[in-house]
């Protein structure tokens, strides 16, 4: 029996550390720009983003036939 309480102890410390951490990452700085696709450019795309699949600059993509 005296066994489960230190593995009690640990466990509740570990889940309000993964609280705190959670509660912390939530309010972080958003990596995406425009991640809603709400702001448009003048050709209607989202800003931020590109439209091409693919670069076909030498030396980005490799076309295969």
């Amino acid at each position: 029996m005296t066994g489960r309480k230190p593995l009690a102890l640990l466990l509740l410390l570990l889940l309000l550390l993964t609280l705190c951490c959670s509660a912390a990452l939530a309010d972080s700085v958003n990596l995406l720009t425009n991640p809603s696709f709400e702001e448009l450019d003048a050709d209607g795309y989202p800003t931020g983003w590109s439209p091409e699949a693919y670069y076909t600059a030498e030396g980005y993509t490799l076309f295969a036939s």
